[in-house]
């Protein structure tokens, strides 16, 4: 049988799992930058006056909820109504960590998530026979590239929280499609 357990690590892969920490590194310092430029206070103002940042309980209660069934009408339009999932998510941290700014909190979960999107998409584009420094170093590039684009920083960063979370969730749902049409496990979709 050999000297080496069934559960122990060859060489080739720990390797491989070293390179990871970059990109692992990476993603965790993309999530706590919002806290930085931040801090503990919410940038309160704007279009949607991102109140929910700050009170997502009641904002939901009193005045996205209620325009349901308020005089919008049914199946009209109403700003309010898009936020509600996002709101909801936000309410259960708020809940779970009362002292965290929710807004540099969604502004890293939407960089990491742009980063890790972008930086799967790119290793699962890639042909496996490339030198394996070389695919994590692009996918990493990629990924910061992504997060750090001027186009993402005006669009993006300026619009309500819907907007904020697309930085995040498009590079996440194409990254969960390509891995379906490479590998075509349902699970990816899911």
């Amino acid at each position: 049988m050999g000297s080496r357990g069934r559960g122990s690590l060859s060489p080739a892969s720990t390797s491989r799992f070293l390179l990871l920490v970059p990109a692992l590194l990476s993603g965790a310092g993309l999530a706590a930058a919002p806290f930085i430029w931040l801090g503990p206070n919410a940038s309160l103002g704007g279009d949607d006056t991102r109140l929910y940042f700050v009170y997502p309980l009641q904002w939901l209660e009193h005045f996205a909820l209620p325009s349901f069934g308020s005089l919008s009408g049914s199946a009209a339009y109403s700003p309010q109504m898009h936020f509600v999932p996002f709101t909801l998510l936000l309410a259960g941290v708020a809940q779970v960590l009362p002292q965290i700014n929710l807004e540099a909190f969604s502004f890293g979960i939407a960089l990491m998530s742009g980063f890790t999107g972008t930086y799967v998409t790119a290793l699962l584009l890639m042909p496996s026979h490339l030198n394996y420094l070389h695919r994590i170093m692009a996918a990493a590039l990629g990924g910061l590239v992504y997060v750090s684009a001027p186009l993402i920083a005006t669009m993006y960063w300026t619009d309500p929280l819907s907007w904020v979370m697309a930085v995040g969730g498009a590079p996440a749902l194409i990254a969960a499609s390509v891995a379906y049409i490479k590998y075509g496990h349902l699970r990816w979709l899911l």
